[in-house]
């Protein structure tokens, strides 16, 4: 989740330390989740929010729309002038396969088609082969001899 806000101080003055400790009270999160990314002018300041629970993430887009400047100031620790509507990123890490049961009887089924199907072709191929060397032994001319 990612949202930004207008900060009423210089980046001389700006605690970015206790700006990420008061963001990951108000949300309830680790520290180590949050990041920001800070712009001069007036401190625009993006934070961005990580966490592995889509309802979590919905939950602070929520709060954080609902929320008043005055809200995010009390929270926060710093005088918000604007705030920017928070945007839900949702990004596919580590899918979970806790859910795989395995290949199906169908394709187990299929594999074992395929692999007797491809052991009679062997066998075929070799059977073919072998007959039609001895045949050719057999069919060598024959020398006569006269008595």
């Amino acid at each position: 989740m990612t949202y930004s806000t207008t900060i009423d101080q210089t980046i001389e003055n700006f605690d970015q330390t206790a700006f990420i400790k008061n963001t990951a009270t108000y949300f309830a999160v680790s520290d180590e989740s949050i990041s920001i990314k800070i712009n001069g002018g007036s401190i625009e300041v993006e934070t961005t929010i990580q966490t592995t629970t889509k309802g979590l993430v919905t939950a602070m887009a929520d709060k954080v729309n609902a929320a008043s400047l005055s809200d995010l100031e009390n929270a926060l620790g710093v005088p918000v002038t604007q705030k920017t509507t928070a945007e839900v990123d949702t990004v596919v890490i580590n899918p979970d396969f806790g859910d795989y049961d395995g290949l199906s009887d169908g394709e187990i089924a299929g594999i074992v088609i395929g692999v007797i199907a491809f052991v009679a072709i062997l066998a075929a191929g070799a059977a073919f082969v072998l007959l039609n060397k001895r045949r050719v032994v057999l069919k060598m001319p024959t020398t006569m001899v006269e008595p």
